[in-house]
């Protein structure tokens, strides 16, 4: 079941599970191997998150965090955007409640392999919204991930809106890895420290 880990520029943030055994393996084949059968469990893990701020907030709009241009291209699908879609109807809400808002710039790095400050040098200015969307949207948000590492891509998709638009972040997974220094802890280090467990595994 997910539960509020930690806080990202003071927004909740939701996850199920540690990135670890059948989970990391289990995204790992849905995003980079294509095994959408994969989509349905993996949804299940955020639905119950979705399902909670679905409660508190009748308006509530589904928006998932975008991946590079270039991993769609390869993937050939928009992997996150249809784990959000396939979450939201798990959880009962109408397909109009998923809104792709958010862009990614072409020009951003793998985020693999960096720390968090070359995270959030990376992050800084790679999101910006969808005119049509974002700007008319009055909807409370709940942002979508597949993974959080330090949060810095859940943070530039914050700011992107107006304090109080975003009401909660639901990813299915938290990675732990060890601190960096004293002021760049991973969210994961954080959730540990605050006494978070999680089973790291998930029937797949």
């Amino acid at each position: 079941m997910p539960r509020c880990v930690a806080h990202i520029s003071g927004v909740p943030l939701w996850v199920t599970a540690y990135y670890a055994g059948s989970v990391r393996r289990a995204i790992v084949a849905y995003k980079e191997e294509g095994i959408t059968s994969l989509r349905k469990p993996l949804s299940f893990a955020i639905a119950n998150g979705i399902a909670h701020f679905a409660q508190q907030y009748e308006d509530l709009a589904v928006v998932p965090i975008p991946s590079r241009i270039q991993a769609l291209r390869s993937r050939g699908e928009d992997a996150i955007g249809e784990l959000a879609l396939a979450g939201a109807r798990a959880a009962g809400l109408p397909p109009r409640a998923l809104q792709r808002m958010i862009h990614m710039n072409p020009l951003v790095r793998d985020q693999g392999g960096l720390g968090a400050a070359a995270r959030r040098e990376n992050m800084a200015g790679a999101l910006a919204l969808a005119p049509s969307l974002g700007a008319r949207s009055s909807a409370h948000l709940v942002l979508i991930d597949d993974v959080v590492t330090t949060g810095e891509t859940v943070r530039a998709a914050i700011a992107l809106f107006p304090p109080g638009k975003v009401v909660g972040v639901v990813a299915v997974a938290l990675v732990l890895a060890p601190p960096q220094s004293r002021l760049e802890q991973p969210v994961g280090e954080i959730a540990r420290r605050r006494g978070y467990r999680s089973s790291p595994t998930m029937e797949t």
